[in-house]
């Protein structure tokens, strides 16, 4: 099986023009919802919803077991073992929403009560939204099996526009809470979890119309359920420590700072997702490839779409990265009506985290593609795990918000190597050596010398105005394009980009 690039140009393309519209909505509907909610109960939103979904690393590590091996059996055409592995993730995914049911209303419920810090009289408004958080966190578990499928089969056209759907719904919630004559906070929330409900159902409904496997029969197949939980098992370490380390951060800077500092770490990963969506798009697309090829034994084929996607994802998040980080000041006071305390600091160095987090995130597909992820999960969820402490050390002797980040940012930067050396122990046909040479120099060439050139233009040219704003970004856009068209791309690479542009000028 040859990799499809084609299919990959058109989902990717799908995914973009998603993205796209999926960003400046989204956007926008942060200001309007911290505008409606204010600083506080906004970060009483982001800190309380991210006690259940601390809970979310038994789900995540589940839904990535079921597209890895949905795409695995697509890759062998085995539809009838296609079906088995539907119906053991629904069976799995039951059982997942009534563990996370009892650990929020548990140990969650415990924590919110115990450690958060919220204003008296907010507190009976976040009890209202932890409980509907739980309930809408509950249908996104039990969607993943027939989402799973449709990013298992590339329809990313269906994906990116019940996407789409998602944040015009949710921006009509921001507009809808202005005029709420109940607590809006409340509102809010119900609202949300209304729209997960519509999207549940709409998946549900297209996955067992338009894909045959998709019909559930209780029948339980101990041989695969036990190769796909203890798969997911393994999985857990991992993002319950990406889980830990995320949302134990945030409830941090909770204890010791109170709800204004988490609207403004809620809202630089706002942004940050934003700029994500770029590198998650392009993965979405390929990371079905990488897990079919590598099940039909094509490592060579494996290794270099494992590689074209490292480099690419680092080069997507630089372009949209870069600008944001040089021009946030003026971005942010155009964007939101209150900016809060640390929130130009907080999407800097957020920014920074995921630009360097992209240019590995390939390898994840490519472990999880070979089902050897037991020592994997271990090594890497620990060493994410010990950021925590770090976090809690360096904010108990006096230091800022700020540090919390700094210290994140230093743990993905040493975790993208140990991830390499993890990854050539366990995955047939990795060499560190050819990711090196084809990932990690081109793109630290590319991302010091896109820096400098962004910094020293900034500061020659600051932006002061729209028109500025414009201005600036599609310049510095240009020179990063450059940057990355002469240093970053071997001669092969370029012959195919050509090819493309020419192609679409000719339609």
């Amino acid at each position: 099986m040859a990799v499809n690039r084609k299919t990959i140009a058109k989902n990717t393309l799908m995914l973009y023009i998603r993205m796209i519209l999926v960003m400046g909505v989204t956007l926008f509907t942060t200001r309007i919802v911290l505008k409606n909610l204010g600083v506080d109960d906004y970060g009483i939103y982001n800190v309380v919803a991210g006690v259940v979904s601390m809970f979310a690393f038994l789900n995540s590590s589940m839904a990535g077991a079921t597209q890895r091996f949905l795409s695995f059996e697509l890759g062998i055409n085995d539809e009838k073992r296609v079906n088995t592995v539907f119906c053991q993730s629904v069976i799995i995914h039951i059982l997942i929403a009534i563990i996370i049911l009892i650990l929020a209303e548990t140990i969650g419920l415990w924590f919110v009560y115990n450690k958060l810090t919220i204003p008296d009289e907010r507190f009976g408004a976040a009890m209202w939204v932890y409980q509907i958080a739980i309930l809408s966190f509950l249908f996104q578990i039990i969607n993943v099996p027939y989402h799973a499928c449709i990013i298992a089969h590339e329809k990313m056209n269906v994906y990116a526009w019940v996407s789409i759907l998602d944040v015009l719904l949710k921006l009509g919630i921001a507009y809808a809470i202005s005029v709420s004559p109940f607590d809006k906070l409340v509102s809010y929330s119900l609202l949300i979890l209304m729209t997960t409900i519509v999207m549940f159902l709409f998946y549900r409904i297209y996955s067992k119309r338009h894909f045959k496997e998709c019909v559930f029969h209780l029948k339980f197949n101990k041989e695969k359920f036990k190769e796909m939980f203890s798969f997911a098992g393994w999985n857990i370490i991992g993002n319950m420590a990406f889980a830990l380390r995320n949302q134990g951060s945030n409830i941090l800077l909770n204890m010791f700072f109170g709800p204004a500092v988490n609207a403004a770490r809620g809202v630089a990963h706002q942004v940050d997702g934003a700029v994500e969506h770029f590198v998650t798009n392009f993965q979405t697309a390929s990371n079905p490839q990488i897990v079919k090829t590598y099940a039909l034994e094509e490592y060579n084929e494996t290794l270099r779409l494992v590689c074209q996607c490292s480099k690419f994802s680092f080069y997507l998040m630089i372009l949209l990265g870069l600008p944001i980080i040089f021009q946030v000041d003026y971005i942010l006071s155009i964007w939101l009506t209150n900016v809060p305390e640390y929130t130009t600091i907080f999407v800097q160095l957020i920014l920074l985290n995921g630009i360097i987090d992209s240019i590995s995130k390939a390898i994840k597909t490519y472990i999880k593609a070979t089902g050897k992820v037991k020592w994997y999960m271990i090594i890497q969820g620990g060493f994410y795990l010990l950021a925590l402490p770090v976090i809690y050390l360096f904010l108990k002797l006096g230091y800022s918000p700020v540090s919390s980040v700094i210290v994140l940012v230093v743990f993905t930067f040493l975790g993208t190597f140990l991830r390499l050396f993890l990854v050539q122990a366990v995955a047939e046909g990795f060499s560190i050596s050819f990711f090196f040479k084809t990932v990690l120099l081109p793109a630290f060439l590319v991302g010091c010398l896109s820096a400098l050139i962004c910094f020293f233009y900034s500061k020659f040219l600051p932006t002061l105005n729209l028109v500025n704003l414009i201005v600036n970004t599609v310049v510095m856009l240009l020179f990063i394009a450059a940057v990355i068209w002469l240093v970053g791309l071997e001669k092969n690479e370029r012959v195919y980009i050509t090819n493309i542009i020419k192609k679409i000028v000719k339609r």
